[in-house]
């Protein structure tokens, strides 16, 4: 791959000199093309990254077979995101197989995550930081090309996330709740090291976590191949009928299918993607963070500031969704801020203040017509869903008290967080399994957690989902529940 490398052994920060840094970067700007390519892509591929995003600012291209830095093959993609996109390498050095994220050229010149790894790095020595299940680069560089400059990491591969590993797992194993809860200890114990560290994570999820693997160095090509499969190319086309290259590679490759490394997964963690993570005594204005897990103080603009609480929150809507399989706050992730008190109300009580006003400046801004008044209100089917302090906006007091006696009544449970943990659900049976193809619910078996382990955990999940951030109980204190300890 042509274009200048400026090569960052070891991790050492290449923006020690921010002036010169700067200076370079400015440079590095005027060369790039400012013409705008138009892309055209037959149908709808879910699984591959925006084709216009190959353009100023946005992403590098490569093609497979190109080599990277001089010693980094890429053989296929592990995945993508409005950040940049991650390729599964082999470093031709040292045969060593290693993942490589470019990040687009606009988030490399204003991204905070290089910072973030060397407080960790400068702090703590890479054994310290594997122990803690925090995933940092071994190395930097940035690749100049006709998009921008872009600021790459070289990270260890690694599986597939924690979600997925656990849909994969064998539910009737006796051992399955006690392995649930000790990849929840793990994810509970690397958060609690980075705020021990003064870092907020800024967007801890599922998707965040994902599985070691082990194994791999010691396969060649032709076995990693033959577990990752034949790459899925898709030929770019441009709207005029011109070359897409230079600014497009010639193909769009979709992401390694993700069962990819089911035999080579171990029962350990790593927490990833730090683009989205702060300081927490800097707390960004506009924090980076996925709707279904942002806090309060996130989700509902101008009701506070993110901080370590926001990763609390999060982090219980992780557990759940761990131990549940589902999304705890769907409504959050969809419906923005009309309809998001649904879950909220329904999981944990009565949306109280300031969330409430937030919510309403945000609802009076969607509806607020071009050079209205500032005191013009929102439509008048919304006046009434701003209520008394602590009176649902959902549903009346009474409605609402009774939808939530409905979902539990004959669960043997307080709390309707407590009953959707504890409700029976199916798992799908192995094909090895004879009963796979009975009659009645055919390949699945129907299942539920121990009772007292669903108390347990509904229990900690309501200490941490509070909507408050000072009444939101601490990471340490989260490693220290009953849950991890029972008696």
């Amino acid at each position: 791959m042509s274009g200048h490398v400026e090569t960052n052994p070891k991790h050492q920060n290449p923006t020690n000199d921010g002036r010169r840094q700067s200076h370079e970067h400015r440079d590095s700007a005027t060369d790039v093309q400012d013409e705008i390519v138009e892309y055209h892509l037959a149908g709808g591929f879910e699984e591959i990254e925006n084709v216009q995003l190959y353009n100023k600012g946005g992403h590098h291209p490569v093609n497979l077979g190109d080599v990277l830095d001089g010693r980094f093959e890429a053989v296929h993609k592990l995945g993508h995101g409005g950040f940049g996109i991650v390729w599964f390498c082999r470093n031709v050095d040292t045969r060593q197989w290693q993942a490589v994220k470019i990040m687009s050229a606009s988030q490399s010149s204003r991204s905070n995550e290089i910072n973030i790894y060397d407080h960790l790095q400068k702090c703590k020595s890479p054994e310290h930081l594997e122990a803690n299940y925090i995933l940092t680069p071994s190395e930097s560089f940035w690749l100049d090309g006709p998009n921008g400059r872009h600021l790459c990491f070289v990270m260890p591969i690694l599986g597939f996330p924690v979600t997925t590993w656990c849909w994969r797992a064998d539910r009737m194993n006796g051992q399955f709740t006690d392995r649930i809860k000790g990849v929840c200890h793990q994810i509970a114990q690397a958060i609690r090291f980075l705020h021990h560290n003064g870092i907020c994570h800024g967007d801890l999820k599922p998707d965040n976590v994902l599985m070691r693997i082990e194994g791999l160095d010691e396969m060649d090509t032709n076995q990693v191949m033959e577990l990752l499969g034949e790459p899925e190319l898709i030929e770019v086309e441009t709207a005029s009928g011109d070359s897409p290259q230079p600014k497009a590679p010639k193909h769009l490759v979709c992401p390694v299918e993700l069962g990819w490394c089911t035999q080579l997964v171990s029962g350990s963690i790593a927490i990833v993607d730090f683009g989205d993570s702060f300081f927490a005594d800097k707390p960004p204005k506009k924090p980076g963070h996925t709707a279904a897990y942002a806090a309060p103080e996130i989700f509902f603009e101008g009701s506070g500031q993110p901080g370590v609480h926001s990763d609390i929150w999060a982090l219980a809507c992780t557990f759940f969704e761990i131990y549940h399989g589902a999304i705890l706050f769907q409504s959050l992730n969809s419906s923005g801020p009309l309809n998001a008190p649904l879950d909220l109300e329904y999981f944990i009580g009565a949306m109280p203040e300031p969330f409430r006003t937030a919510r309403r400046n945000m609802i009076k801004a969607m509806y607020k017509k071009p050079g209205a008044r500032e005191d013009e209100t929102e439509p008048k089917q919304l006046d009434s869903t701003i209520s008394e302090e602590c009176e649902p906006l959902t549903y009346s007091r009474e409605a609402l008290k009774k939808q939530k006696e409905k979902r539990i009544e004959g669960t043997g449970y307080s709390t309707v967080l407590g009953a959707e943990l504890g409700r029976v659900r199916l798992n799908r049976r192995k094909p090895t399994d004879p009963e796979y193809d009975a009659p009645g619910e055919g390949g699945y078996i129907k299942y539920r957690f121990p009772r007292e382990n669903v108390i347990e955990l509904s229990t900690l999940l309501l200490r941490m989902l509070r909507y408050q951030p000072n009444e939101r109980i601490t990471a340490d204190e989260v490693l220290n529940d009953l849950w991890f300890h029972p008696v």
